[in-house]
């Protein structure tokens, strides 16, 4: 009753649900964005790892060339070729995994930016609320309030009671 002749929209109980639950949404946001940063976290560090992985097994190879050239032609040198091959299947696949991990670190980037970005709205929403709530109570407290005072008891009215 005293809410609505000062004009005042809702009750100060159902403002204070609507900002708990947006708070809670917040909270809730915050949440989901540190769980995507932990997920690309982890993809990063098996992007790292695939690439060292990659980068080792690139050394061996290169060394192992390297042996072959300087042998002569023969029995061991076909074998050693022939091993060298499927190292070098194994290196490609190797490096597919590495594409497929980078993808997956780019997504999951997307992924934690929106996140981000609806983190920001839902604190934006309940900021604005919650000083929206704020200033009209300081609307009411004022001296030169807008609040419609046609329907509320003064101090005057209470004293002559």
């Amino acid at each position: 009753n005293v809410a609505s002749g000062l004009g005042v929209e809702l009750s100060s109980n159902e403002i204070e649900k609507e900002i708990s639950k947006l708070a809670n949404n917040v909270k809730s946001k915050a949440k989901d964005v540190n769980t995507k940063a932990e997920q690309v976290s982890i993809k990063l560090e098996a992007v790292s790892t695939l690439a060292d992985v990659i980068a080792a097994k690139q050394e061996a190879i290169d060394a192992e060339k390297l042996t072959i050239a300087t042998l002569s032609k023969g029995e061991e040198k076909a074998k050693l070729q022939e091993a060298l091959k499927a190292k070098e299947e194994a290196l490609k696949k190797e490096k597919e995994k590495l594409a497929n991990a980078q993808n997956e670190l780019k997504e999951a980037k997307v992924v934690l930016s929106k996140a981000k970005d609806d983190l920001k709205t839902a604190n934006s929403t309940y900021s604005k609320k919650l000083e929206s709530a704020n200033i009209k109570v300081a609307d009411l407290i004022k001296p030169n309030s807008k609040a419609n005072l046609t329907n509320v008891a003064t101090v005057g009215d209470l004293k002559a009671v």
